[in-house]
């Protein structure tokens, strides 16, 4: 029996380091995205002087203009708020799957632990029978009722394939 157990975990681990990485992304896919860091801003100041002569006269101005480049960062509400409401759909139906997959996983191997039981019942009591008509007629009845993936999965249920 072949099972797939890890999906779950690899799926939320590629979910996380996929979403990480969206944090260092450089600046002109993540803008298009909405993560990561804003472009610089240029903040510029203007500082004007009055030369003076000796007696405290004005006579001159002099103007010093300095730019300085400020580090924007993105907060997590901004980000989150630049989303598409499909993107904030798929992260939703990111955090209930998992757990939902947990649940049908579970249901699934009960049924198939289920129907082990039901295959191995069937084969006893055909064992016990005796008569060799009687046994023929429910062959002959359960063959018109199952498909080929029932007959599969009887037979590797009992070892045969």
């Amino acid at each position: 029996m072949r099972t797939n157990r890890g999906v779950t975990e690899v799926a939320l681990l590629i979910y996380v380091i996929a979403g990480l990485a969206l944090l260092f992304v450089p600046n002109p896919v993540s803008n298009l995205v909405g993560v990561g860091v804003r472009p610089n801003k240029t903040v510029y100041t203007e500082k004007v002087e009055l030369i003076k002569d000796r007696d405290g006269n004005p006579i001159a101005t002099k103007t010093t203009v300095s730019d300085k480049d400020i580090q924007q960062r993105v907060t997590f509400w901004e980000w989150l708020s630049s989303l598409p409401a499909l993107v904030i759909i798929l992260m939703g139906l990111g955090v209930v799957f998992p757990p939902v997959s947990l649940f049908l996983g579970n249901i699934y191997r009960k049924l198939q632990s289920d129907t082990k039981k039901i295959v191995v019942g069937v084969d006893h009591a055909m064992d016990a029978m005796t008569d060799p008509n009687i046994k023929k007629i429910i062959y002959d009845e359960m063959a018109k009722a199952q498909d080929k993936s029932t007959k599969d999965l009887v037979n590797k249920i009992q070892g045969k394939t």
